[in-house]
């Protein structure tokens, strides 16, 4: 059951941040933008609790986002894969630094991140939105990042478990 709950919690939680998303944050000025807090959940949780989010766990919540937000499909999916690919296989560096230079590390990859979509969306030949609204999502997003680690960290007891001196007892922590 323990086994069941962490498999299911990320979709779960990764499909609340899709939905907050979703939601516009301002009903005056809906062209502003959102943070992506489903890649900076995900950025969080591959580096938490790698066991608990796989790959394929990590494309359908993409690709579930891709068709929830109206995203050109396929493309997020896959830079979520990416990132959190990269993070699953600099985790055991990463852990090891303050959370300012981890954050850093997923702030470089959000832009990365970001940039590919735009670069293939206009491969694609469709529109992309201009360098401006760019710009701010991606900076929005990288402000996001430490307050989805906060809300994970307190909501559901997700820090470093095999970080030398740290105990976690939560039911993610088993």
């Amino acid at each position: 059951m323990a086994l069941l709950v962490r498999l299911g919690l990320l979709p779960l939680v990764g499909l609340i941040c899709v939905l907050i998303v979703a939601v516009p944050a301002s009903p005056v000025n809906p062209a502003w933008p959102m943070p992506d807090l489903l890649i900076c959940l995900c950025a969080y949780w591959v580096l938490r609790r790698p066991a608990a989010a796989p790959m394929l766990v990590m494309f359908g919540l993409g690709l579930v986002a891709d068709l929830m937000l109206m995203r050109p499909v396929g493309i997020g999916a896959l830079s979520l894969v990416l990132v959190t690919e990269v993070l699953r296989g600099q985790r055991k560096v990463l852990r090891d630094m303050p959370f300012v230079l981890e954050w850093v590390v997923v702030s470089v990859l959000i832009a990365l991140s970001v940039l590919a979509q735009a670069l293939a969306v206009w491969i694609s030949l469709g529109p992309i939105p201009g360098l401006t609204l760019l710009f701010w999502h991606v900076l929005i997003t990288i402000a996001a990042y430490p307050v989805v680690a906060l809300t994970c960290r307190v909501a559901l007891n997700m820090g470093h478990r095999d970080r030398p001196g740290a105990s976690y007892s939560g039911y993610l922590g088993g």
